[in-house]
């Protein structure tokens, strides 16, 4: 372990330089830095095609990401409305109607319907399967009266539409 008298006196001098010079004596022999400097050994003792392999494979996953790229807009129509009577307490229907910018439906589309109150609370989400292609089905439950914010999401590869519509909901009838 080095002592004071290693340092050079220009070190020395300072506070934040004795300070630097204290913690990297403590971290020069720490765990931490021990198995540091083994792999950085060990990774000199590699081989070439060892190395150049492992540089492919995350140049590969590099562009894999990027090919991806940022969620753009979907330019989704989205036309929802509930098929039964809107209640609390039991599960209500609602027909998800799905094209996409070229008035197909969209194939691969993942599909949620969700529900808020006006004040953002009691947030639920539902899946919403499809029964054909393009119309998807929710059943969400409503848990007390009140209006709604039901907001529908369609995703397809990077690709995302929302909308959202509010719904005044009844006490179910006894």
């Amino acid at each position: 372990m080095p002592s004071f008298s290693d340092v050079p006196a220009s070190s020395r001098c300072g506070y934040n330089k004795g300070v630097k010079f204290v913690v990297s004596l403590l971290l020069r022999n720490s765990p931490a830095m021990q198995c540091a400097a083994a792999w950085r050994t060990q990774r000199s003792s590699l081989p070439v095609w060892t190395k150049r392999s492992l540089a492919a494979g995350l140049c590969g996953f590099g562009l894999l990401l990027a090919q991806q790229g940022p969620e753009r807009d979907g330019n989704f129509d989205i036309r929802f409305e509930p098929t039964a009577k809107l209640q609390t307490g039991v599960q209500v229907p609602f027909q998800i109607n799905v094209k996409d910018a070229r008035k197909q439906p969209p194939i691969g589309a993942k599909v949620t319907l969700q529900i808020e109150m006006l004040d953002h609370s009691r947030v639920k989400v539902f899946a919403a399967p499809a029964l054909n292609p393009g119309v998807y089905i929710a059943k969400p439950v409503f848990p007390t009266a009140g209006d709604w914010n039901v907001y529908v999401e369609v995703r397809r590869s990077n690709e995302m539409s929302s909308r959202t519509i509010q719904f005044s909901v009844a006490d179910s009838a006894p």
